[in-house]
């Protein structure tokens, strides 16, 4: 039996996505999803002195 991973883009994936892609037979890049606001496709909390923080990256289109 084949192990599939599909996954659509990140900003910043987390550590457990590398290695589903690593244990997987298949890897497919979906990449033709619709955009949810709220997601981690453009953002990711960093932690900082002040404490936690988000980082947005603007998307168009």
């Amino acid at each position: 039996m084949n192990t599939v991973v599909i996954s659509q883009p990140m900003l910043f994936p987390w550590i457990g996505m590398f290695e589903q892609i690593c244990l997987a037979d298949v890897y497919v890049h979906y990449d033709d999803v619709q955009f949810s606001k709220g997601s981690f496709s453009n953002r990711v909390q960093v932690k900082s002195a002040s404490g936690s923080k988000w980082i947005t990256v603007p998307l168009i289109g």
